[in-house]
């Protein structure tokens, strides 16, 4: 149950009439994720959680390759679904989201369609930052409130050793799905150069 549902059982029940005024939807989140968290939660490292995750399920979900503290690739149980028919794909799209967690790793997802449904089938979780950068960031976090959230126009070289290390980490990353019979005729993707260039390395 979900921590609204319980919420909602719980001002449902009469047995509970005296005290459910105490009992906020906080508190029972808080409660409820106390109680789930062992079941994803692994380590302390974020990463190192993600990788024991993964590998210690059971549910169709491979890990492709790991570069410690810097990716992790993985498929998932509709990669290897033989309904997929993941060898006769003609179109794929590849998109990521930033900042993903306190960290900063980026998430690159990899979706293709069956009968108007969309699947993922590959996900890859990268940290492209430099050890300067992770300094920043630590400093950061410690002083929200000096922290610039603007975007920045003009690339500055950090930026650019940044797209040049993600093209390295997506190259690997196509070329370890491409063995394994994954090769769409079209892929699209938004205006990254790193996919770009990743794209047709491969």
């Amino acid at each position: 149950m979900s921590p609204a549902q319980i919420h909602k059982a719980i001002r449902q029940k009469l047995e509970f009439a005296e005290d459910r005024s105490n009992v906020t939807s906080q508190q029972i989140y808080n409660w409820w994720l106390s109680a789930c968290q062992n079941q994803w939660h692994k380590d302390s490292d974020e990463f190192k959680s993600a990788l024991e995750a993964l590998r210690s399920q059971n549910q169709g979900y491979e890990v492709l390759n790991v570069t410690k503290d810097v990716s992790l690739a993985f498929t998932t149980p509709f990669f290897q679904d033989p309904r997929v028919r993941i060898t006769d794909v003609d179109e794929a799209f590849v998109d990521a989201t930033y900042q993903t967690n306190k960290n900063g790793y980026e998430l690159y997802a990899v979706v293709i369609e069956r009968d108007l449904v969309t699947v993922p089938i590959l996900y890859l979780l990268l940290d492209t930052r430099s050890a300067a950068q992770k300094a920043r960031a630590k400093e950061r976090s410690q002083d929200k409130k000096n922290w610039d959230r603007r975007p920045r126009k003009i690339l500055s070289s950090t930026q650019k050793d940044n797209i040049g290390a993600r093209t390295i980490h997506l190259t690997s990353w196509f070329n370890c799905l491409k063995s394994k019979g994954f090769a769409p005729k079209i892929i699209f993707t938004d205006k990254d150069m790193a996919e770009i260039k990743a794209i047709q390395t491969v």
